[in-house]
């Protein structure tokens, strides 16, 4: 308040701008630094200097709580970071890139509990597009402690907990994997579907019997693209690819018939057999003995009748071979007067089939096929 009106007044000067007269940093039109004074005498403090918000971080992890802020223009305030990439400050394993852990918690930040820890994935071994009565392997994912639960159109497999599945049946297969921690992941479905398999018969236009005659044809079902293999007692038969097969000999025929898609179907056998007795066609043939085994084929008894050239007294020994020759049956037989008869009784434990009978008789043997048919 002190003045003076003269023409020159040393110490003084012609305005009033000045707010603290005894800091001369202080007056109208300075720069009001980050100093916590009011440098430019307009009533407010540090205006001029860049203010820098600062997040608080109370577990000491390096991240911010965005829900308590600082502003200051001088520098990180203690207990305070640059950043607010935390979203729980009580928990020092929680923050923005975190690693996630099956632990209930997001510890990374982003919204998401547990997100990632467990991984469920299908691989097929093949084709999941299978015939009927084939299956195809399913594998999951693996990792140590992990365990299954195989699911078919959303419901749970009985006893499916391996890390493999064998799919027979069609439908939309997932799998439940669960690692340890408890936490789990269900993986995208993968869908089995079943390809129609053919059908596969035999007619049989001539009969069975080869007793009169050459050949008797066996006749397989037709089909839009069908191909066929004929089998002889579960034997391939070379060459015999066509839908008719014209069977010589006696024995127990099947057809296995296959689609243009793969599936194939195996037919039920049939059963050639020569019903008459050697004798009825072939008397002017001579032997040292003579083998006559009837009826053939035979459910379950089976005569055997041995003509020896010579009227004596002997022992034989009966020995009947499947085809894979194993010995099914074994006896002793006595020769009356050059003559063997034996009725042979086959119980429920002998199958269906071809067999062979191997008499030893007189230091002769005698050998023929014949065939049960049950």
């Amino acid at each position: 308040s002190d003045f003076l009106i003269t023409c020159f007044a040393p110490g003084y000067v012609s305005n009033s701008d000045d707010c603290d007269d005894t800091n001369s940093a202080k007056h109208t039109g300075a720069t009001d630094i980050c100093d916590d004074i009011d440098n430019d005498c307009d009533g407010a403090t540090d205006e001029d200097a860049t203010f820098i918000t600062y997040y608080a971080d109370a577990d000491g992890d390096g991240y911010g709580s965005i829900n308590s802020i600082q502003s200051t223009c001088d520098g990180v305030p203690v207990g305070y970071v640059a950043n607010d990439a935390d979203c729980n400050d009580a928990n020092n394993t929680v923050y923005l890139g975190a690693v996630e852990v099956c632990d209930g918690m997001d510890n990374d930040c982003d919204g998401l509990i547990d997100e990632g820890i467990a991984t469920a994935t299908i691989t097929a071994s093949g084709s999941t597009s299978i015939c009927n009565g084939s299956t195809v392997i399913l594998n999951a994912n693996t990792g140590t402690g992990f365990t299954y639960k195989w699911k078919r159109n959303g419901a749970n497999i009985s006893g499916a907990t391996n890390v493999s599945y064998s799919a027979s049946a069609a439908g939309n297969y997932t799998v439940v994997v669960t690692v340890p921690g408890g936490c789990q992941a269900v993986s995208v479905a993968t869908t089995v579907t079943l390809l129609p398999s053919p059908t596969a018969t035999i007619t049989t236009p001539d009969g069975l019997d080869l007793c009169g005659r050459t050949k008797v044809r066996l006749q397989a079902n037709s089909g839009s693209g069908y191909t066929y293999q004929w089998y002889k007692n579960a034997l391939l038969i070379s060459g015999a690819t066509t839908r008719t097969y014209q069977a010589t000999t006696t024995g127990s025929y099947q057809v296995v018939v296959t689609r243009s898609n793969g599936c194939s179907r195996t037919s039920a056998s049939k059963t050639v057999v020569k019903a008459c007795r050697e004798s009825e066609l072939s008397e002017d043939i001579q032997y040292d003995g003579k083998l006559e085994l009837y009826p053939n084929p035979t459910s379950d008894i089976l005569n055997v009748k041995l003509q020896l050239s010579d009227n004596i007294l002997d022992e034989a020994i009966i020995i009947i071979y499947n085809m894979v020759g194993e010995i099914i049956y074994s006896a002793p037989a006595t020769i009356i007067d050059g003559v063997m008869i034996e009725n042979i009784i086959f119980d429920n434990s002998i199958t269906s089939g071809l067999y062979i009978m191997n008499i030893m008789a007189s230091e002769k043997q005698f050998t023929k096929q014949f065939i049960i048919n049950k």
